[in-house]
């Protein structure tokens, strides 16, 4: 169910126009910085990581390089109160923003 819901965002965002290039709002300075506290027990979360994490967990970078996961895929993961195998993260929406930032900076075109 969750590709099916990746790529269904992803098919919409990209029919509505949205550029991956665009800018976003958000640091992904803090955005590394949450990662390495609260995502990286199950992530892996550095730039060129591939491997998943603990528990089969995608890397950031696997979900940077997927062309599904927009930053409205993303967003809609983080906020999801029913997460397969995630916890139930409570983060701003400026804590949001700034994971969404980093994670779309890792992309690399690959």
């Amino acid at each position: 169910m969750w590709k099916t819901v990746c790529l269904a965002l992803g098919i919409a965002a990209l029919a509505s126009g949205t550029s991956l290039a665009e800018d976003l709002p958000g640091d992904p300075t803090l955005g590394r910085q949450l990662a390495d506290g609260v995502c990286s027990a199950c992530h892996k979360v550095e730039k060129g990581m591939d491997e998943p994490g603990r528990d089969g967990a995608p890397s950031f970078q696997t979900i940077a390089d997927n062309p599904t996961m927009t930053p409205l895929a993303i967003r809609f993961i983080l906020q999801s109160t029913e997460k397969q195998n995630m916890p139930n993260l409570i983060l701003t929406a400026d804590e949001t923003d700034d994971i969404i930032a980093y994670i779309r900076g890792l992309h690399d075109g690959r």
